[in-house]
């Protein structure tokens, strides 16, 4: 996890100190937007002043800012994390239930957590995520939980906004099938929306890429490991996989219509230098 310096003694998952966040709420509070330039610790710092939130919390490398529930008001929170004892726990989780932010909760079982040899169930049920562990292993497992959970989250999110742009994408087809002088005038609004369209795949193929290896993002290889269980049995690579699709679809459309601008504003160009030629030949002959 990308930790600030004056935090990583207080908030840091998977350390003693860890205890500062309890068996409470987290809330994730999302970084992202476009305009920002990555992900290190201090862009996640830049975002978090930007947006008022308070230092007592933690960066995740997948765009969120983890802090307690009760630490902010006013910032919409992305998704919230509970942390419960195994006591609390219901017994209808113990199905196995089809997974899906957008469709019913996915239920996770994790074995054999040090130091106790223990199980942490884990619900994720749309924006909410619960986690049934005692307090000793969740100083030892909340860092690849965090990383998972988050994981999931943001290839949610990921999803829900190219599914928003490929329909927007679909509306534009005839610009890019052929461009007018109506597709000119529209020429500004297109621009724009190709760049929203382009710092969305930068985003998707770190987030896909190098932001998905928890050997990358984990602090130990026992919390690598297990965010790498736990990713697969959120199906974040299947997920990722079906969502490549999507994204090249919407990225093509957009580089064909502004190819397909670029190259119908040269030929507007240059009817207008012909006619201008011509009308200053015809000054010229009847002179």
């Amino acid at each position: 996890m990308v930790l600030p310096e004056t935090d990583q003694a207080a908030m840091a998952p998977g350390t003693d100190a860890s205890r500062a966040i309890g068996h409470d709420d987290l809330v994730a509070i999302d970084l992202t937007g476009e305009g920002h330039e990555g992900w290190s610790a201090a862009e996640a710092e830049a975002g978090r002043a930007a947006l008022g939130l308070p230092s007592q919390g933690f960066a995740s490398p997948w765009g969120y800012w983890f802090c307690p529930a009760g630490a902010i008001a006013a910032v919409p929170e992305a998704f919230r994390v509970s942390v419960r004892d195994p006591s609390d726990l219901p017994g209808t989780t113990n199905r196995r239930i089809r997974s899906g932010v957008s469709g019913p909760p996915r239920v996770l079982e994790v074995d054999d957590v040090a130091p106790s040899g223990e199980t942490i169930v884990i619900v994720v049920d749309g924006p909410s995520v619960e986690v049934f562990v005692s307090p000793a292993a969740w100083r030892q497992a909340s860092e690849a939980i965090l990383f998972a959970v988050a994981q999931h989250a943001r290839f949610a999110a990921a999803e829900q906004r190219f599914m928003e742009l490929q329909k927007r994408a679909r509306r534009d087809y005839r610009h890019a099938t052929s461009a007018s002088i109506a597709s000119l005038r529209q020429r500004q609004r297109l621009t724009r929306q190709a760049t929203a369209v382009r710092h969305a795949v930068s985003d998707w193929v770190y987030f896909e890429g190098p932001g998905s290896d928890p050997w990358n993002n984990c602090s130990t290889e026992t919390s690598a490991e297990l965010a790498t269980t736990l990713a697969s049995e959120l199906d974040v690579e299947g997920r990722a996989e079906r969502l490549d699709e999507v994204v090249e679809d919407v990225e093509n459309t957009y580089e064909v219509i502004s190819d397909k601008l670029f190259h119908y504003r040269l030929f507007m160009w240059g009817l207008a230098l012909e006619v201008i030629i011509i009308l200053l030949l015809i000054a010229l002959i009847f002179r």
